[in-house]
């Protein structure tokens, strides 16, 4: 072994002891200028001890297919699969279009939520009422809201109108009002009311980017019905 190591040294040429194959016997493994191991994986080695660049045929085992192979047990060894045009399959592969597919795994056009407003109530005081609450509700994850109802008042008016605030503290937020679409009256309106009579109303705001909203119900009297239902949606 010594000789050995001696001679690799003397000659400098780019291999390393330290693989033997069997008691007794040492072989020599090749790397190249930068010393980077070269592997040959299947193929045959190319050049000689003493090439400056040497070059390696790395291949890796795999199995060609032109429709997707049958399930197998878990735990069981299998091949990588490749196209007739040896490019890799991965999960997700359309064998038919020879495309790859992509899912999302929580589609926004299904994310919504019913009752974020849930308002059924009756004889209100006269004075002002704030829905969801007086701090109002976050409308985070989602960019449309719409909300149906009805206003029943016998003894006066009740009149509903939209706030809203980016402010990030509730309890000292400043709200404004704002406009919103009304799909019955087909028409942007800043409020709507009912005077001694029965409205039904659905009402809209698409994209609403802000981070806070309430509906605000005035009362002139107490002899009513308010009836709220809201829906927020992501898409």
């Amino acid at each position: 072994m010594a000789d050995e190591r001696a001679k690799i040294d003397v000659n400098r040429e780019k291999t390393l002891l330290a693989v033997k194959q069997s008691d007794g016997e040492i072989r020599r493994v090749k790397v190249n200028d930068s010393d980077e191991l070269l592997i040959a994986g299947g193929g045959a080695a190319e050049g000689t001890i003493g090439d400056t660049a040497p070059t390696v045929a790395n291949q890796i085992g795999g199995e060609t297919v032109s429709s997707q192979p049958p399930s197998t047990a878990v735990g069981k060894i299998v091949n990588l699969i490749t196209t007739q045009f040896k490019e890799l399959i991965i999960a997700g592969y359309d064998y038919t279009n020879n495309l790859i597919r992509t899912s999302e795994t929580d589609p926004l056009n299904e994310k919504y939520e019913n009752n974020s407003i849930d308002v059924d109530t009756s004889n209100i005081t006269a004075d002002t009422h704030y829905y969801p609450t007086a701090d109002g509700a976050v409308i985070d994850g989602y960019q449309d809201h719409s909300l149906t109802g009805k206003f029943i008042d016998v003894d006066g008016d009740l009149t509903l109108s939209l706030e809203v605030s980016n402010d990030e503290n509730s309890a000292t937020a400043d709200w404004n009002e704002v406009y919103f679409y009304d799909n019955n009256a087909d028409a942007v309106v800043n409020n709507i009311t009912v005077s001694n009579s029965t409205k039904l109303f659905s009402l809209s705001l698409s994209d609403m980017n802000f981070r806070r909203y309430r509906w605000v119900v005035v009362a002139s009297g107490a002899t009513n019905t308010v009836i709220l239902k809201g829906r927020n949606k992501a898409l």
